[in-house]
C-alpha cells in the first residue's frame, strides 16, 4: 500500500496503479527504493541487516582481582533451544586461582542439581537433569556463579577459565543431542603499581641500623636459622641469600633486596647474637672464638667497633650490646649454654642498650 499526499494536503491510500523498485528485501546491506506514481517518482534509502540466529552457548564471566582478593564468575546460558539434561567441566590454573564456592542460581525450576564435592577437583564437574520431562526447559540465563580467590604471590597477567560441554549428555524432551558452543572467561591479575618487602608477620626478624650505619637482619631464632623463610615480596621484586663461608644463613650471610626491574635495591648482613663461627649453632666453639678474640688470642680484632673489618662477627659478639666486646660477653654466653639461656637475639633488659 501507498499513501500519496494531494497538492491540498489531502492523504490517500493507494493499493493499486503504482510501481516499487524492487519489492523484496533479500540483500543485507543500504537498498535504494523507487516509488512511482501518477507520473510521479521518489526514492529513499533503507539499511537491511543480517537476520539475528540464535546460537545456544555457554558462556563465563571476565574481571580482574588481585592477589588475595576473591571475583565471582558466572557461568551463562543464553538462547537455549530447550533441554531437559546438561553436564559441562570448568577447569582453570591451580597455580593462580582457587575455587572457594558455587552459588546454583536455580535457573531451572524443575529437575535437580549435581555439583562435585570437591572444589579442588580439575576438572570441576556440574551436572543438571530433568530426564524424565517430557517438556523442555529453555530458560537463559546465569547457570551458577563460581567464586574464586587469587593465590598470594600469583604473578600478573591474564589467567584463563575454560568450561568443556559433555556433547553426549545435553539433549532435549526427545532425547535428541543439542549443540551449544562454549566461551571461556578470564581472570586477569594487575600489576603491582608498588613493590616492596617485608619480613612477614609470623617472623621475629627485624632490621638494626648500628651507629655507623651499617644495617644487619638481627632477631634470627636459633632454632629456626633460615632468613629466606621469612621474606616477602611484591610487585615483582625478588630477594636471594649470600650464604657465609659455613654455608649457613646465621652471622656474615647476606639479605639481597631486587625491585621489579632486577636492580639491587638494598643488602642487609645477617647477625645471629652468639653464633662467632656462623654455623646457625651457639655452643662452646663460639665461646672459644670469642674469649680467644678478647684476650688477643685470635686473627681478629673484635674489640674495636670503629677500626675492625668484621662487622657481623663483632656484632655477634657483643652479647649484652653495650658496642664494646669483652669478659662480660664470654660470660654472658657461657652462662646461656651452661644454663640453657636463651642468647638474647633482640636486646638485653640489664643494659641501656643502643640496639633495642
Amino acid at each position: 500500500m501507498l499513501t500519496y499526499t494531494d497538492d491540498h494536503g489531502i492523504a490517500v491510500d493507494v493499493t493499486e496503479g503504482f510501481t516499487c523498485t524492487p519489492t523484496a528485501l533479500d540483500t543485507a546491506g543500504t537498498q535504494t527504493i523507487t516509488v512511482s506514481y501518477n507520473g510521479l517518482t521518489t526514492e529513499f534509502t533503507v539499511n537491511v541487516t543480517e537476520p539475528v540466529v540464535a546460537e545456544p552457548m555457554f558462556t563465563l564471566g571476565s574481571g580482574t582481582a588481585a592477589p588475595g582478593e576473591t571475583i565471582d564468575i558466572p557461568i551463562t546460558i543464553r538462547d537455549n533451544p530447550g533441554i531437559i539434561g546438561l553436564r559441562v567441566f570448568v577447569s582453570y590454573a591451580t597455580d593462580v586461582l582457587t575455587l572457594e564456592s558455587v552459588q546454583n542460581c536455580n535457573l531451572f525450576s524443575t529437575g535437580s542439581y549435581t555439583f562435585g564435592n570437591d572444589l579442588a577437583e580439575i576438572p570441576y564437574k556440574l551436572v543438571w537433569e530433568d530426564s524424565l520431562s517430557t517438556i523442555n526447559s529453555s530458560d537463559s540465563g546465569d547457570f551458577v556463579v563460581l567464586t574464586f580467590r587469587v593465590k598470594d604471590g600469583a604473578a600478573a597477567g591474564d589467567t584463563p577459565i575454560t568450561i568443556v560441554l559433555d556433547e553426549g549428555s545435553i539433549f532435549d524432551a526427545d532425547l535428541h543431542l543439542v549443540a551449544f558452543d562454549a566461551v571461556g572467561g578470564t581472570v586477569t591479575v594487575p600489576a603491582s603499581e608498588e613493590g616492596g618487602w617485608r619480613f612477614s608477620e609470623d617472623s621475629t626478624l627485624h632490621l638494626h641500623e648500628t651507629y655507623n650505619g651499617i644495617q644487619f637482619v638481627t632477631g634470627l631464632d636459633p632454632d629456626d636459622p633460615w632468613v629466606s623463610d621469612y621474606v616477602e615480596t611484591t610487585g615483582g621484586w625478588t630477594f636471594d641469600i649470600e650464604m657465609n663461608d659455613r654455608g649457613c644463613e646465621s652471622t656474615g650471610a647476606v639479605l639481597n633486596i631486587y625491585n621489579a626491574d632486577g636492580d639491587l635495591v638494598e643488602s642487609y648482613v645477617i647477625v645471629m647474637f652468639g653464633d662467632a663461627d656462623g654455623n646457625s649453632l651457639i655452643d662452646g666453639e663460639d665461646v672459644m672464638l670469642i674469649k680467644d678474640a678478647v684476650y688477643g688470642k685470635g686473627d681478629f680484632n673484635w674489640k674495636n667497633f670503629d677500626e675492625t673489618d668484621d662487622y657481623p662477627q663483632t656484632y655477634c659478639s657483643d652479647i649484652n650490646h653495650d658496642y664494646t666486646v669483652d669478659g662480660q660477653d664470654v660470660m654472658m654466653l657461657k652462662d646461656c649454654i651452661g644454663f640453657f639461656r636463651p642468647c638474647n637475639q633482640n636486646w638485653n633488659t640489664d643494659t641501656d642498650s643502643l640496639y633495642s
